[in-house]
């Protein structure tokens, strides 16, 4: 028989249960927006590191550049607004940093207007790279319900410019002059940005105006119009979608870069342990016998015949054995190659000015001619050398890698 006592305290128990899973809820509400706002904070994260890498890289290869302090303040905030920071002047910070990762002055600048003649200087003569801090503010999504209503995340990345003083894996065997380059087809088609300077020497008598030539400019670029291929727009079976320009690479018919007449592209590696603190290479005449890092092998009238297996390529298309006794067929393959010019040529001894990537092939007279690739993965060597310590400075023309460091 019930009593009225039983049923009450029934009714009792099922009220605490109510109130018990109401606050068991709460706490369970509360953990998963923990998680939740967690997993976007984490995100948000990324995407601000990927921000100050992206920012702080393209700073740095314009410091290298010599581009205007306006220009390179803009094209950092620009990047880092491109890869999702707010477009807040508060929400970026940037600085120039020395060799040593200290703080040399800040590169933040208005973007347009004021301070006209601070944007038009040159970045600082000590800098050799950049440190870039992002930050950002959202709005959380359950969190708020504990009164926390916005949350943020930064992140900080700072670059550096070094001396490439050889590209990994590779013991170049051509290069190719990038003022006046000779086409597989016949003519000519400069890979390097060039300028008119007064002809070395004038002929005999000065005409005036001086006889002009091309040259490379102090801070020249790769061409886009020297591109044939992009590595990062394949198609679906991993080939390329576009072509452009073909140059020859070995053979009678290279541009000799005004070396003596007979020049055919041969190049070797200097020891840069003994002959050179930076990345150069010596300009071999044809028919020499020449020392590649202990392998010697001997140039015959152009052809890559009759040598000694040496060279492989570092890349995801690289050439390996590109040197064998049997000249076995040289085709589709990529060969990093120095891209020089007249203006960094003394005694024989070249300092490249690029390395460039080429998808080469053979002629009928066994000679290379190749294409230029885009955003080739390239792995450059930046360690130093008994009593040198690699860094950049302004007055340096040829490879830079631009790395982070922190």
């Amino acid at each position: 028989m019930r009593t009225g006592l039983d049923s009450n305290m029934k009714r009792a128990a099922r009220g605490q249960t109510l109130v018990l899973f109401a606050l068991m809820s709460l706490v369970l509400i509360a953990g998963l927006g923990l998680v939740i706002d967690s997993g976007i904070n984490y995100a948000q994260r990324r995407n601000m590191q990927n921000a100050s890498d992206v920012a702080a890289l393209i700073g740095g290869r314009m410091i290298t550049r010599q581009a205007t302090r306006g220009a390179i303040w803009d094209t950092v905030f620009s990047t880092a607004v491109a890869n999702g920071v707010p477009n807040d002047l508060a929400q970026i910070d940037c600085v120039y940093v020395d060799d040593n990762g200290a703080d040399i002055v800040a590169c933040e600048l208005p973007i347009i207007g004021a301070n006209t003649a601070t944007r038009l200087l040159p970045p600082p003569a000590t800098a050799t790279g950049i440190r870039v801090r992002v930050s950002e503010q959202h709005t959380t999504l359950f969190m708020r319900a504990i009164g926390i209503q916005t949350s943020g995340t930064a992140a900080t990345s700072t670059s550096r410019a070094q001396i490439v003083t050889r590209m990994l894996s590779t013991d170049v065997i051509l290069a190719v002059c990038g003022v006046d380059t000779k086409l597989a087809s016949g003519g000519t088609q400069s890979i390097l940005d060039t300028q008119q300077v007064p002809k070395n020497p004038q002929p005999n008598p000065t005409p005036t105006p001086p006889a002009m030539e091309p040259q490379a400019k102090n801070t020249t670029m790769i061409l886009d119009s020297a591109y044939s291929y992009d590595w990062n727009q394949r198609n679906a079976s991993g080939g390329f979608t576009t072509t452009g320009p073909e140059f020859q690479l070995s053979g009678s018919n290279v541009a000799q870069c005004k070396q003596a007449s007979g020049w055919q592209g041969r190049v070797s590696n200097v020891n840069r342990g003994t002959n050179g603190n930076d990345s150069v290479v010596e300009i071999i005449p044809d028919g020499t016998e020449y020392n590649v890092y202990g392998s010697t092998f001997q140039v015959l009238n152009g052809s890559l015949g009759n040598t000694l297996p040496l060279h492989t390529v570092n890349g995801p298309l690289g050439c390996q054995s590109v040197i064998d006794n049997a000249a076995t067929t040289l085709n589709n393959c990529v060969l990093i190659v120095p891209i020089i010019d007249t203006s960094q040529i003394n005694n024989g001894i070249a300092r490249p000015r690029f390395y460039g990537a080429f998808l080469v092939t053979r002629d009928s007279n066994n000679d290379l001619k190749g294409k230029l690739i885009k955003n080739y993965p390239l792995h450059g060597d930046t360690s130093t050398v008994p009593g040198w310590n690699g860094t950049w400075t302004p007055s340096y023309v040829g490879p830079v890698s631009i790395t982070l460091v922190k």
